[in-house]
């Protein structure tokens, strides 16, 4: 009777555990959560990919943005197409 006991329990905690390995690993963070009013984010690669796609997140939720990029002349082009779209500091 124990060892049947021991059995269910252990069986319950593992589908528990996979579960929740689950939902972690679906789940989307929440970026936001770390964000204060007026705080600042370096992004590395602004200027095209996944770069500028970061770069567009955090202006979105408000935060301050400095952009570093090989290509200078890409960066101000950047630069200059964000502030027409966002209203934070680059």
């Amino acid at each position: 009777m124990l060892v049947t006991l021991i059995g269910y329990l252990t069986v319950g905690y593992f589908f528990v555990y996979v579960l929740s390995t689950i939902y972690h690993l679906l789940r989307r963070p929440n970026i936001a959560r770390y964000l204060r009013p007026g705080s600042w984010a370096v992004v590395t690669g602004a200027s095209d990919g996944i770069g500028l796609g970061f770069v567009r997140v955090l202006a979105r939720l408000g935060a301050n943005v400095l952009l570093v990029g090989r290509n200078e002349e890409k960066l101000r082009a950047t630069i200059t197409e964000l502030k027409n779209e966002f209203d934070v500091d680059f």
